[in-house]
């Protein structure tokens, strides 16, 4: 039986997430992660990298606001992962952490790049054949509110430099 919406796939919507998500996003700056993550010559572990991320995210956004991120990427996360799944599967790209990872990465290029890639899926196998891609931009709003303030430690110790 043939139904109407067999081989339907719905279109990711970069619309479903606030203005402000795209905003820290573009501020988050995660093409410049990817590059240095890929970069066979880095001297720093990912952890410290990672950590460096979170830190300015941190110094600009709320513990709040982190937390509102972050249901926000998580909305879109799943609506990619389910508009790319035939084709992971299909052409047996990667391992599923790999697979999320490159999800993740998507998003993280931002709004244009986002909507670019639907339109365009043979970006989206480059990028996998490639490994154009970081692990895992969500990371950065997976935090308790104690790891939260520990990654801005190095803010406070500064600000108790100056004897105000």
């Amino acid at each position: 039986m043939i139904t109407l919406f067999e081989g339907f796939k719905k279109i990711p919507n970069v619309n479903s997430v606030s203005p402000e998500f795209w905003e820290m996003i573009e501020y988050a700056d995660w093409n410049s992660f990817i590059k240095i993550y890929n970069d066979e010559n880095r001297t720093k572990m990912y952890k410290d990298i990672l950590d460096e991320e979170r830190y300015k995210l941190y110094i600009k956004y709320s513990f709040d606001e982190i937390k509102n991120f972050y249901k926000e990427y998580v909305r879109l996360y799943h609506q990619f992962w389910i508009y790319f799944k035939s084709l992971w599967i299909e052409k047996q790209l990667m391992s599923e952490d790999s697979y999320s990872d490159l999800i993740s990465s998507i998003i993280g290029r931002g709004k244009i790049f986002a909507k670019n890639i639907i339109l365009n899926t043979e970006v989206f196998l480059q990028m996998a054949r490639n490994e154009d891609y970081a692990e895992n931009f969500g990371y950065l709003f997976t935090v308790s509110k104690s790891e939260y303030d520990k990654i801005l430690e190095p803010m406070y110790k500064d600000i108790s430099k100056l004897n105000l």
